[in-house]
């Protein structure tokens, strides 16, 4: 059977419809189903009238030979993928393909990034919880699953602390604060927690600069409590989107 890329939320009126697509986070919040908040999102857009399409992601596998060039191969796959869906979804006779826009939460917005910089077509992104510096951002991470992810990868690269950050840098082709500098800032909102542990403020406030100060909403709150406000945040990226749509 060919990989299935994404899930399509569809509006019961009838097309074209104005597209959003979501690039999900990392990982699964507390015991809840896989890309649960992801689909709730795009249920919520969908009775507003968009066409919702939910990137699939793998997880993360270290790999015990794969070095530390697995991180730019992953993000580089996640890449593909959204690029992959999206040439698809604007080939659907139900989907306006001049009216598309993208929102990525936490990882996925940092690879929402990197996506955006490549494609012109997408009208407006919404970044939330996401970041610049991915070396600094996986070894100062308080959050179990990255720092289980960044001991893993120095284990198998024999690597300390230090010269992962260094040789990363050096080595990275996919990295959130290059990518962000070739986006228009009028196209985009972002979002950030200002007691965030999983992607420290530091580095939320580096791509916001290197996104050259786009509109932002800053929360009071840690990254995961960000939950909280899910009602708030999805009317908000409504607003902005067909804001930008006209």
């Amino acid at each position: 059977m060919p990989e299935r890329l994404y899930e399509l939320f569809l509006p019961r009126q009838e097309g074209p419809h104005p597209l959003i697509v979501i690039s999900p986070a990392l990982g699964r919040v507390f015991f809840l189903p896989d890309l649960f908040f992801e689909k709730q999102m795009a249920r919520f857009f969908t009775k507003h009238g968009f066409a919702t399409a939910v990137v699939h992601r793998d997880f993360f596998n270290i790999e015990r030979e794969g070095g530390l060039g697995q991180v730019d191969r992953y993000l580089e796959d996640s890449v593909g993928k959204i690029k992959k869906s999206f040439d698809e979804l604007v080939q659907r006779e139900d989907i306006d393909k001049n009216r598309v826009v993208s929102l990525g939460v936490s990882f996925g917005g940092m690879v929402n990034i990197l996506f955006a910089a490549r494609e012109p077509r997408i009208k407006a992104h919404v970044f939330a919880l996401a970041g610049a510096n991915i070396p600094e951002i996986l070894t100062t991470s308080r959050d179990p699953l990255v720092r289980l992810y960044c001991h893993q990868i120095l284990d198998v690269c024999g690597l300390g602390r230090e010269e992962f950050v260094r040789s990363l840098k050096v080595s990275l082709q996919n990295e959130p604060l290059e990518s962000a500098r070739k986006i228009e800032p009028d196209s985009v909102l972002m979002i950030i927690a200002r007691f965030d542990h999983v992607v420290l403020p530091i580095y939320s406030k580096l791509l916001w600069e290197a996104l050259r100060k786009p509109e932002t909403l800053f929360l009071p709150v840690g990254h995961y409590f960000t939950i909280l406000l899910l009602p708030y945040l999805e009317r908000k990226a409504l607003e902005f989107f067909r804001r930008k749509l006209g």
